[in-house]
């Protein structure tokens, strides 16, 4: 689209009333006799303006305007509401799921911490370094598994 097109589309609306200047109408009218689709612009939009124009007229009802004003005043009091219950549930369910995340916690510490082998029974520091820590006393003196466990068992680790 060129600056003439662009022009022609900026004042369509004065152009169709007839309340543009003369030097103004006279350059939009150059441009429409070398330019099909602004002329082609010009036509539909003046028939339309010609079709609304001789439309009647509707004025609202008196009751119109304090009807229209009352049922926005009942969608912002609906809105508001909506927003306090919305605020209070965020307020209620924030320690809901606290609680709700400790319980989760908790259960899933209790599933990691029972095996199948103790049945429930609760081991000692001893049966749980037989049963599961054996294998890593092959650990190099100085590693870092070596390091792990000479802190978490010492009373189990050979001195050297």
């Amino acid at each position: 689209m060129n600056t003439e097109c662009k022009k022609v589309e900026d004042v369509l609306i004065e152009y169709v009333e007839g309340t543009l200047p003369n030097i103004l109408r006279a350059e939009i009218d150059a441009h429409i006799q070398s330019c099909t689709k602004c002329d082609r612009l010009i036509r539909e939009f003046s028939q339309l303006w010609q079709i609304i124009s001789t439309q009647e007229r509707k004025a609202p009802s008196r009751s119109f305007w304090p009807d229209l004003a009352q049922r926005i005043h009942t969608d912002e009091k609906f809105e508001k509401v909506w927003k306090h219950i919305a605020l209070g549930f965020k307020r209620s369910l924030r320690p809901v799921a606290v609680a709700l995340l400790f319980l989760l916690g908790a259960f899933f510490g209790y599933q990691l911490g029972h095996t199948p082998e103790n049945d429930g029974r609760v081991i000692s520091g001893e049966e749980y370094f037989a049963e599961y820590l054996e294998a890593f006393q092959d650990f190099p003196l100085g590693s870092a598994g070596d390091f792990y466990l000479m802190y978490s068992a010492p009373e189990q680790r050979e001195s050297p």
